[in-house]
């Protein structure tokens, strides 16, 4: 996935993406202790905020979908994306075993 809002990552089709996190090497290497999903703003195609993000947000932050909640494992996260032409910003963070955590910002256009 794109790191950077000018190239989000076009998704095509449904209203639905399954997402697995992990890290760059599958965490054969070093598994994370706790991973943590959630849709943290959405943006309309020139980049500004829309004024139902709040609503959007929270339609897509559904903790049965492991969505905005902490994880552990490898585990599929389904992202539900109710806005069409809508850039949606997904932070990821994963805590390693001595206590690190690690953040980043994501892009997908829907």
């Amino acid at each position: 996935m794109s790191t950077s809002i000018d190239a989000a990552t076009p998704v095509l089709g449904g209203d639905y993406i399954t997402l697995t996190p992990t890290t760059f090497t599958s965490e054969l290497l070093s598994p994370a202790m706790y991973k943590y999903l959630a849709v943290t703003n959405v943006y309309d195609m020139n980049k500004n905020t829309l004024s139902d993000s709040k609503s959007i947000m929270d339609s897509c932050n559904v903790k049965s979908n492991n969505m905005n909640v902490p994880f552990q494992f490898k585990k599929q996260v389904v992202l539900r994306m109710p806005a069409d032409s809508a850039i949606y910003e997904i932070e990821y963070q994963a805590i390693d075993w001595s206590g690190k955590v690690r953040t980043g910002k994501y892009y997908i256009q829907h």
